[in-house]
């Protein structure tokens, strides 16, 4: 009894070995569009993170957001893809499909504020 004990848990830990967490984080930084704008003193302030795992991105914020909108611009600053949300969720998910490997922005939109991240796109087939 005790060698199947042990004979599970190795082959356990060759299972959980052999996953790979292809899961990257985009860290998103703010955009200044207002140049009026001062130091935001709300409460609650809107602090998206970002994530791309294959083909999908998940963008969270800490709060519910609408009308969220996204771009991305590879090297040369052309858009690649472009795409947008209307629900009212505080995790918005696009898919991208046909981006060619390489480093590309992330823009983020919502309303009148825009985060943006960097990231480089890996096709893992």
């Amino acid at each position: 009894m005790k060698r199947i004990k042990i004979l599970l848990l190795f082959i356990s830990f060759l299972y959980c070995s052999s996953i790979r967490a292809e899961e990257m984080v985009i860290t998103l930084n703010h955009i200044n569009n207002n140049e009026n704008w001062v130091e935001d003193e709300r409460s609650i302030t809107i602090a998206p993170t970002a994530t791309i795992d294959g083909n999908t991105i998940r963008i969270y914020s800490n709060i519910r957001v609408e009308n969220a909108s996204i771009l991305i611009k590879d090297k040369y600053n052309n858009i690649v893809y472009s795409n947008a949300s209307i629900a009212v969720s505080q995790c918005h998910t696009f898919k991208v499909y046909d981006l060619p490997e390489g480093d590309y922005v992330l823009v983020f939109e919502i309303g009148d504020d825009s985060f943006y991240g960097y990231f480089s796109y890996q096709n893992n087939i």
